[in-house]
């Protein structure tokens, strides 16, 4: 059996510090005690096997801990990858003991432990603040390690690619969002062009998601089924589809109603029904102000039949 001294010295010599060097031992002594209990008999094997797994253990939670990680997210996380060296399923283990204690937000990062364990982990990955910061709230809402890092990978890759295209930051962000999310080019393509249009017309980001997640939809689903549009009429429509159901959205939450979706699809309808029966009909500021509150009354009168 190995004395203490020569476990002191092989400590120091794997790099730990001198605070490990009596938890070293006392751990070795305990994996030792246990595979005696399990019946092994071969004391060369049972103190290599105790000295491996102490060593590993040892490194995953000090290496931990010189990141920057907390005392319970590094112990969590050696007590599992010393055994098993799953990298992805430790890091969840661990980021699960910290939601558990500190009883995390999901959606909120400030002082948040979950999201500042997960940065550190990511500054660890990306070496850059931006990816960290998407990588830790990936977590922070809990998703598994392994899926956070495959959605980082992807969007950072098809990001950094747009950007030397030239793209605008805000078109290279939201297309690697949805690629990322979707893996689809076409739904990517459209939503990101819509979104930054919305923007620039001075809508909300809410609204404009809205929008643009609607003709995305909508486009993709034309565009996979080797059809297109050939037409400024039938651009026209999809554009207007996208919008009147967007503003429904926005209308459904000024009202303070219940069932926002509901309207949202009440007003869509009223509104391309009464439209499209002059498409190219040349409004006045005015008159199309007239003309959506003239649908926005319609269909409140309606959703209120339904609702009442």
């Amino acid at each position: 059996m190995k004395s203490t001294k020569e476990l002191r010295s092989i400590a120091i010599s794997n790099g730990l510090k001198k605070e490990y060097l009596q938890p070293f031992i006392d751990r070795f002594y305990a994996e030792r005690e246990e595979y005696i209990k399990e019946g092994d008999t071969e004391l060369k094997f049972i103190d290599e096997e105790a000295l491996s797994i102490t060593l590993n253990y040892f490194k995953s939670y000090s290496n931990a801990l010189s990141k920057g990680h907390s005392e319970l997210w590094s112990k969590t996380f050696a007590e599992s990858y010393y055994i098993l060296e799953e990298l992805a399923d430790s890091h969840d283990k661990a980021y699960k003991a910290v939601r558990e204690k500190y009883k995390c937000d999901y959606t909120n990062k400030k002082n948040n432990q979950v999201y500042s364990e997960a940065f550190i982990e990511g500054m660890n990955l990306f070496n850059s603040t931006f990816y960290s910061d998407l990588y830790a709230n990936l977590i922070m809402i809990g998703e598994i390690s392994s899926k956070a890092l495959e959605y980082v990978e992807k969007y950072k890759l098809i990001y950094e690619k747009l950007i030397k295209q030239r793209k605008t930051e805000l078109y290279a962000n939201k297309y690697a969002e949805q690629f990322a999310e979707e893996s689809n080019e076409t739904y990517a393509q459209f939503y990101a062009q819509y979104y930054e249009l919305q923007i620039k017309q001075n809508k909300s980001e809410e609204y404009a998601d809205v929008f643009a997640e609607h003709i995305a939809n909508d486009l993709t689903d034309i565009y996979e089924r080797g059809r297109y549009l050939d037409s400024k009429e039938d651009w026209h429509y999809y554009e207007m589809k996208s919008m009147s159901y967007a503003d429904g959205m926005e209308y459904a939450k000024a009202e303070g109603l219940t069932h926002i979706k509901e309207f949202a699809e009440i007003y869509n309808n009223k509104f391309l029904n009464k439209y499209f029966i002059e498409p190219f009909k040349q409004y006045t500021t005015e008159e199309l102000i007239q003309f959506k509150n003239d649908v926005l009354q319609e269909s409140l009168s309606l959703y209120n039949k339904k609702n009442n």
